[in-house]
């Protein structure tokens, strides 16, 4: 619908003082619009005024539907300034709302649209682009705080990814969703630490890698922005825990390395000592004097399903002997009698309890592959190190011969994965990092990539 119609006639309108040329000429429409300024030939033409039910226009009309340098002044309190063509308020221009807000940018429709600038009361300021009048697409945005979010937007606050460079000297750089952090994403705090994991409604929530300023490490799971579950501490000192953590604080049964090397399995209580357990039997078989609610029960009894060519060629782009790297995870070697003479120990000495394999030590397998870490009932359970004939190196948490919990898989071409693994497969967050510098991070299931995943390019 036009601003006024295109052509008007003595049988829809009155002409005060009939007059229809020259200035200062006035019509009266029978919906009760009204206009005031130049006609031509009986048309609107020239500097006019026209007021209409809830607004009044001020411009130089070309013809009843275009107007130029118009203001456009609505009862409620907004005004618009911009050109008015085939009816429609479009152009670049300006708008100022009741609420105070200032808009200088593209319009279309008497909306923003387009690229522009919002300015609020309070001295925010948006700047990028506009959907039907809402902050849609790439944007900036300062904060009255002094805080700045640089990315994408979706019904006016942040959503998808983007940067926040806060006032006190953090910053994060990653997923959003309705303003939060969400998904992938890393923060780097004022002291130096840095966090580099999945995030849920604005907290550290999954899988994440913590670095401290001290050089320590923590790599494992978070919850509201606290270590929980299982995870792994790495103090300066060399020293670290790889255990059970809860509210932060190490809670749990776990694995105590010192830095002369020396092991030691233990069992915390909200961060004090209250068991330390010989290597009689390994961490796996000893019961737990502290509740743990949210730990994870694995019936290894049931036979695991494993596809042919899970991951392969997605995730590693490596050697191809990568190409079966699902049955490296959970590979059993062939074992024959511990006492054959083509299978041999080598380091610590390892306990043998009716014939079977128990307790830390090392096993050289008949095909060349060396183990180094903790048995249980024959099989590798525990913390230990797999270096495999190939030139691979794999140390991680086992149970029943199948990679569990975090690890860090080395390939002979220098790819590296550090990440969570399930049922000997990569399941949960999980990083790889190839020689050539090309990075794929984010959440894995049973050896693939999620959709919430990064590809980054270092020192491209």
């Amino acid at each position: 619908m036009g601003v006024v119609r295109r052509r008007v006639s003595s049988k829809d309108v009155r002409y005060v003082d009939n007059k229809r040329d020259g200035e200062n000429c006035e019509l009266l429409f029978p919906d009760g619009t009204c206009y005031k300024g130049s006609l031509t030939d009986g048309m609107i033409c020239g500097e006019g005024t026209l007021r209409q039910v809830d607004r009044t226009i001020q411009g130089h009309f070309t013809d009843g539907n275009n107007c130029t340098d118009a203001t456009v002044s609505f009862d409620s309190g907004k005004t618009i300034k911009c050109d008015i063509v085939r009816g429609e308020i479009t152009g670049t221009g300006q708008i100022s709302f009741e609420n105070g807000f200032l808009y200088r940018g593209e319009i279309r429709a008497g909306k923003p649209q387009g690229e522009g600038i919002l300015t609020s009361p309070d001295g925010e300021i948006y700047e990028g682009h506009f959907d039907n009048g809402r902050l849609s697409g790439q944007g900036k945005k300062q904060f009255a705080n002094g805080d700045v979010y640089t990315g994408s937007f979706k019904d006016d606050v942040p959503n998808g990814s983007g940067e926040y460079k806060f006032s006190t000297g953090d910053n994060y750089t990653g997923g959003i969703r309705n303003g939060l952090f969400e998904g992938n994403g890393v923060m780097v705090y004022l002291d130096g630490t840095i966090h580099d994991g999945i995030w849920n409604k604005g907290k550290a929530n999954g899988q994440g890698r913590r670095t401290f300023p001290d050089g320590g490490l923590f790599i494992g799971r978070f919850k509201n922005g606290e270590f929980k579950g299982r995870g792994k501490m790495t103090y300066p000192n060399g020293a670290f825990y790889d255990g059970e953590w809860d509210g932060g604080k190490r809670h749990g049964k776990g694995t105590m390395t010192f830095p002369d090397g020396s092991i030691k399995e233990v069992v915390f209580s909200s961060d004090e000592l209250v068991q330390t357990i010989e290597n009689e039997l390994p961490l796996t078989e000893i019961k737990s004097i502290i509740s743990n609610d949210e730990k994870e029960t694995v019936n290894t009894d049931d036979p695991i399903e494993q596809e042919d060519d899970i991951y392969p060629v997605e995730a590693h782009q490596g050697d191809a002997s990568h190409q079966s790297i699902d049955r490296i995870y959970d590979y059993v070697p062939e074992e024959k009698d511990i006492n054959n003479p083509q299978d041999s120990y080598k380091g610590l000495p390892v306990k043998i309890i009716k014939g079977k394999k128990e307790g830390r030590g090392s096993f050289t397998y008949e095909n060349g592959d060396y183990y180094e870490g903790e048995f249980h009932n024959d099989n590798r359970e525990g913390l230990g190190v797999m270096r495999y004939i190939n030139g691979d190196v794999f140390e991680c948490t086992w149970k029943n011969n199948r990679a569990y919990g975090h690890g860090v898989y080395t390939y002979k071409d220098g790819t590296i994965f550090e990440g969570e693994f399930k049922n000997g497969l990569r399941n949960g967050f999980g990083v790889e990092t190839s020689l050539d510098g090309i990075v794929f991070k984010g959440d894995w299931v049973n050896n693939k990539l999620s959709d919430n995943c990064f590809l980054e390019i270092l020192n491209a």
